[in-house]
């Protein structure tokens, strides 16, 4: 996935009772955002080639 601008590059808010598990993002660049990361809530997340405003992650399970 690619965009170019906006407000965040990601943005994922979930409640506390119910978080987003496992999520994976793979392959992915998002430039000239605002705001790189919101998230709240969210466990175990996964990137692989994730490239935000050209600073670019990796996590390792």
């Amino acid at each position: 996935m690619q965009s170019n601008g906006g407000k965040y590059g990601l943005w994922i808010r979930a409640y506390e009772r119910s978080p987003v598990t496992n999520l994976t993002i793979r392959h992915s660049n998002f430039q000239h955002v605002a705001t790189p990361l919101l998230m709240e809530n969210v466990k175990n997340p996964v990137f692989e080639e994730l490239c935000i405003n050209g600073s670019c992650m990796n996590t390792n399970r």
